[in-house]
């Protein structure tokens, strides 16, 4: 813009400024844009100061500050949400519920709403009129219907297809037509362009020469659409909260990024690094960390919990342990590991250490039962006891230690049986036994062996053998459809003035030729793209384009047949035909069939080459429309035609 003098470029910056349009002749205005002045530069020239203000919309101020919070309750709707983060909201498809908690992290509220637009499938957009924060998602249908003109225009191809190529979408997705006009139309309003109803979801506007002009891209509704897309800053994140309550092995954790107005929602599971030991929950208050493994919301758990203990014990990190609120203690220290309970006056523990292994019962028992064996195996084993030490293999004994000692039978070694037995010692030894048995154990280890299966490593199939069997693929359709045509190419060959063997021969060798082409345009396209396709890509490229042209070159001959099926289903099988008074003889029939039918044929032929030619210069998907509707209704109408001779000729009995 012009100014009669400089102005104050500091008062101008966070600004708001207004683009009024008004016509000639009509005094109502219309608001083009309302936003907020970030940038001024000015500058003199030839006397005259000039200023080039740069502004944004008003939704701006969502995107200047990153915040962290969570929306824990999974009956949330996307919308309710959004309007929660930035108020004026609307748009279609967004009240669909979540179905996770949702976590804003390091995202700015306009980064987060988008995200939150896409996870119903939907782009977001920002009202560029309004003074005020407006958002909306997806297509905001207008009433009106724009007009542009037909002969001024351009076909492109959106950059995300060359991204997404490797996921199988169709190109045809990712066309938009780019025009201009006087006229000011807004996002979303829909115009019949090009024979297809397109949308506009782009829209700049620029003065040229004093007549201000709108650029507009008009696409399908699939313009938009939005795919879902997760935070990857999530990805390894551990968040801080408190138990607040506990569910199963889940615990409902109250996150410090939501502040004192926190709620815990949602139940996360306790996945704890030392895993859920004997079902071991955090207490209500108790601090602990929600860990994202990856960058979607659903990944996440509840990790563990942190230690505020004083205890000295722990005041080593090299001493480890578990203790329940009821006293039972698991003890991995340096030295020792060990099982404990009971209250202090009588420990009961098992404790393990490298000068061997100690029970302790306290003022306890100390039992050992089993229902088979006992074995104590040592070079020396000892047993010392102040008052008595006893063994017993009565039945009276037996009786009364129930439970521990059990009956067995004639085996070997006896544990039971054949007379009563007893020993004792009592600051003497005294023993009494029926027979006494000798028995011992030797046992023969073996290595461990590697009997893990192999597995081969995967080869990438290369480049050249891709091409090979693209081009056996090709060759093989040339020879099935040479060999196709000569066997029921009399009649076509003897209208053309050649025998069935030469139409044979060219049938073969345009259908092998396409396949080949299309071989070829597929290892172009890799090197000029840096891509990598597939064997499936270049056997289904190379049989596409074979296909096409050896199925519009056995039209051709079965069309011959075709026309003589007409013929006589036309005539009614006379030999005179009167039409509008003019008789019409079944030879004159028979030739304007024949004519029609090698007409059409032909022309689908070249129609096919044509769709075979630009797959290999543009990479135009095969039989794909072309946005000139002249052209593809021809190309589709001939194709109908060609298969209808070629159904008749398989109908008459002398094509065999």
């Amino acid at each position: 813009g012009y100014l009669a003098g400089m102005p104050d470029v500091g008062r101008l910056q966070e600004e708001a400024v207004r683009i009024m349009l008004q016509e000639d002749g009509d005094n109502r205005e219309q608001v083009l844009f309302h936003g907020i002045i970030q940038s001024v530069h000015t500058f003199v020239e030839n006397g005259v100061c000039q200023v080039i203000l740069s502004a944004l919309t008003s939704s701006i101020r969502l995107d200047q500050q990153e915040r962290n919070r969570s929306f824990q309750k999974t009956k949330e709707t996307y919308l309710g949400i959004m309007r929660e983060v930035a108020g004026n909201v609307s748009g279609s498809g967004l009240s669909v519920e979540t179905g996770v908690p949702v976590i804003q992290y390091r995202e700015t509220d306009w980064g987060f709403c988008r995200r939150m637009a896409a996870g119903a499938g939907q782009v977001l957009y920002a009202d560029p009129a309004s003074p005020e924060i407006r958002l909306w998602a997806g297509l905001e249908e207008k009433g009106g219907t724009a007009s542009f003109p037909a002969d001024r225009y351009s076909v492109c191809v959106d950059e995300t297809y060359y991204h997404m190529k490797s996921a199988g979408e169709g190109k045809k997705e990712f066309l938009y037509y780019r025009t201009e006009s006087w006229e000011n139309y807004e996002i979303g309003e829909s115009s019949f362009y090009q024979g297809q109803r397109r949308y506009i979801f782009e829209k700049t506007a620029e003065l040229v020469g004093g007549v201000l002009v709108f650029g507009y891209k008009l696409g399908g509704k699939c313009r938009f659409g939005q795919k879902r897309y997760a935070n990857w800053k999530m990805a390894g994140v551990s968040l801080r909260g408190t138990v607040e309550k506990r569910e199963k092995e889940s615990v409902y954790l109250k996150l410090d990024i939501d502040g004192a107005d926190g709620k815990a929602l949602h139940p996360y599971p306790w996945i704890p690094p030392t895993g859920n030991v004997m079902y071991c929950m955090p207490q209500e208050g108790t601090e602990a960390y929600l860990y994202f493994p990856e960058a979607e919301e659903e990944s996440a758990y509840v990790v563990n919990e942190i230690h505020k203990s004083s205890c000295p014990i722990f005041a080593d990190a090299r001493n480890r342990g578990l203790v329940t609120e009821h006293g039972k203690k698991l003890q991995m220290y340096a030295d020792v590991l060990g099982f404990a309970g009971g209250k202090e006056e009588t420990v009961q523990e098992c404790r393990m250490g490298e000068d061997g292994i100690h029970f302790g019962a306290g003022k306890g028992k100390l039992q050992v039962t089993g229902s088979g064996q006992i074995t104590f195996r040592a070079p020396e084993i000892s047993l010392d006891a102040v008052q008595k030490i006893g063994q017993y293999k009565m039945e009276s004994m037996a009786r009364e230690k129930a439970g521990m000692l059990h009956s067995g039978g004639n085996g070997n070694p006896s544990t039971g049986g054949g007379g009563d037995g007893a020993a004792e010692l009592q600051n003497e030894y005294n023993a009494l036994s029926s027979q006494g048995i000798l028995a011992g154990s030797e046992y023969e280890y073996y290595k461990p062996f590697d009997d893990a299966p192999e597995y081969e490593e995967y080869k990438e199939v290369p480049t050249w053998l891709k091409a090979v069997a693209g081009v056996a693929v090709a060759a093989g359709g040339g020879l099935a459809v040479g060999a196709l045509v000569v066997a029921t190419g009399g009649l076509a060959a003897a209208a053309l003035g050649v025998t069935a063997v030469q139409l044979g021969m060219t049938a073969g060798v345009l259908t092998a030729g396409a396949g080949i082409a299309a071989v070829a345009a597929t290892a172009a396209s890799d090197k000029k793209n840096g891509t990598e396709s597939s064997l499936g890509d270049y056997i289904s490229n190379a049989f596409s384009a074979s296909a096409r042209v050896g199925a519009s070159c056995i039209a051709i001959t079965l069309g011959m047949y075709g026309a003589e099926v007409m013929t006589l289903t036309v005539s009614g099988g006379l030999g005179l035909i009167p039409v509008g008074g003019t008789v019409v003889t079944l030879p004159q029939l028979a030739g304007a069939f024949l004519l029609v039918a090698g007409t059409v044929t032909s022309q689908n032929l070249l129609f096919q080459m044509r769709e075979v030619l630009m797959f290999c210069i543009s990479g135009k998907e095969m039989g794909a429309p072309t946005g000139n509707w002249l052209y593809d209704s021809a190309r589709d109408l001939t194709e109908m035609a060609s298969m209808q001779f070629a159904v008749d000729g398989l109908m008459n009995p002398y094509t065999y």
